[in-house]
This record gives structure tokens, C-alpha cells and sequence, in this order.
């Protein structure tokens, strides 16, 4: 009886130390994940992704992509040049600029003149100048 119970013990403790490596694996996932600060949002039917130095979200028939940015986003812009996405501000000592991407290549027209389609791949991410 007595060396039954010590195999009960002896079998135990493998699971036990595995299942705190598992504990301890989901508590520094969970840890990255929020200091990446990755968020999402559905107030529109896209997908939106955002962190603090890029936003992407889907196009969408008929509408310009600086409108679906302000759909999905704190924006703020001057002169047609967005400044600010959710609170995270280029930086002109840095030589930062959001740049404005579409379907993976720099686009060479202003968000507020590109008409987006449905599928599109809209990209603002901080890049040097």
C-alpha cells in the first residue's frame, strides 16, 4: 500500500512541473502581447489592426482611404498630411511621417484621393524621411 502511494506521488510531480511551465509560457505570451499593444476593432465591416506604429485595415468600395482611416482611428492631419494616428504622433526631430500604403507598395497619391475597393490592403505605418 505504502509503495503504491509513493508511485501516485512520483507520478505526479512531472504533471505538476508541466503544467507550470504551461502557466508560465501563457503568462509571458500574455505579457507580450499587451506591451505590443496590438488592438482590434470592428466599427466597420474591415478588420482593423493597430499598434503604436502602424494601422492597417481593409478598403472599401467607393470610399477614400483617409475617411476609412477616420472611420477606424483618432486622426489627426494638417494640410492633408496625417500627424497623429491614435495618439501616436510622427516625430519631426525624428524625421518620422506616417506613410500611407496601399496593397503593399508606398502609394504615390494622398490618402485623401485614393478611392478604395473592396480587398484593398491599406497600410499607415511612421517611416524616416
Amino acid at each position: 500500500m505504502e509503495d503504491q502511494q509513493s508511485k501516485l506521488k512520483t507520478n505526479k510531480k512531472p504533471l505538476v512541473i508541466g503544467l507550470g511551465i504551461v502557466i508560465v509560457v501563457i503568462a509571458i505570451a500574455s505579457s507580450i502581447l499587451l506591451r505590443l499593444d496590438i488592438g482590434f476593432s470592428s466599427s466597420t465591416d474591415q478588420v482593423v489592426q493597430t499598434s503604436q506604429e502602424r494601422i492597417i485595415y481593409q478598403g472599401k468600395e467607393g470610399v477614400d482611404a483617409l475617411t476609412l482611416l477616420k472611420e477606424n482611428a483618432e486622426v489627426i492631419e494638417e494640410n492633408g498630411f496625417v500627424q497623429s494616428i491614435n495618439g501616436y504622433q510622427a516625430s519631426e526631430e525624428g524625421q518620422e511621417y506616417w506613410a500611407f500604403y496601399l496593397n503593399g507598395q508606398l502609394s504615390q497619391i494622398g490618402a485623401n484621393q485614393y478611392i478604395t475597393k473592396d480587398g484593398d490592403e491599406i497600410v499607415w505605418k511612421i517611416e524616416n524621411y
